[in-house]
């Protein structure tokens, strides 16, 4: 009987720096987006005081970019460098939810400013 091949162990993946920087980075944005969903869905009920209708519509809002976009937006952008489709994308998404509490700050904060946002968020988190 021959004797076994032995093979290098792989390194483990967190100790590679390229892996780690796209490994942290997916995780914030997880976290940021789940935080993200349920802050919006207190914000619509607690602070503008949504009806059950209303919620149903900001949701649908915040989808109807996909079905608008989705196809169209996404065979265009695969045509880019993915890399700072990214970080542009997830920066811009950043910055209009950042809006939301400024309007909320000076007073304006509305239900129809509150859509607005989320219609722009939804393609840039995708």
């Amino acid at each position: 009987m021959g004797e076994r091949e032995t093979r290098p162990a792989p390194a483990e993946p967190l100790r590679r720096r390229p892996f780690l920087r796209f490994f942290s980075a997916d995780a914030i944005t997880a976290a940021g987006l789940s935080i993200s969903v349920v802050a919006v869905d207190v914000l619509v009920v607690q602070v503008l005081e949504a009806t059950e209708q209303q919620v149903g519509l900001i949701r649908a809002v915040q989808f109807l970019p996909y079905l608008l976009l989705g196809l169209l937006a996404g065979a265009l952008v695969d045509r880019w460098p993915r890399r700072p489709v990214l970080v542009v994308s997830h920066a811009a998404a950043g910055l209009a939810l950042l809006t939301v509490p400024m309007l909320w700050w000076l007073g304006h904060l509305t239900l129809p400013t509150t859509a607005a946002v989320l219609f722009l968020v939804a393609p840039a988190e995708s």
